[in-house]
């Protein structure tokens, strides 16, 4: 589960420090940002099962015939629709995060630009694209 104080948090770590001289440091944050994208990664797909989940219990309810009064039925659906809507919300703000930090990365690599910001920022430009594009070689239709 992501916050979205912790995604402000990081957007503010990340712009005040991007140009530090502790190598330990550019060591370091990249490692971890990897490891936060891939929690983002997974709820990613968290989120969507629970979706599906929702939609299937929607289907299986109006399969199944009438089992509860309306109004029940209709407070259950209003449910569905705020849970569905709240897992959507967060999605939105993790996808939009990562849209971010690959904005932010790549206004960082340019010429000239200082060794610390240029590595640090293609380290986690490289783990942005391992993360969450996919790879033509893990793909199911290249049997």
């Amino acid at each position: 589960k992501i916050l979205f104080c912790e995604l402000l948090f990081l957007k503010q770590f990340l712009t005040f420090n991007i140009k530090t001289f502790n190598s330990n440091f550019r060591q370091n944050v990249p490692i971890k940002i990897t490891q936060f994208l891939t929690r983002i990664r997974d709820s990613f797909s968290q989120i969507e099962s629970n979706v599906k989940k929702l939609n299937d219990k929607k289907n299986d309810k109006n399969n199944r015939g009438k089992g509860k009064g309306k109004e029940e039925e209709e407070e259950e659906e209003r449910r569905r629709m705020e849970e569905r809507g709240i897992r959507e919300a967060k999605k939105e703000e993790c996808e939009e995060f990562v849209e971010w930090l690959n904005t932010f990365v790549m206004n960082n690599i340019y010429p000239g630009s200082p060794f610390e910001r240029k590595t640090i920022s293609i380290q986690i430009h490289e783990s942005i694209l391992d993360l969450f594009l996919p790879s033509p070689f893990n793909s199911k239709d290249n049997n």
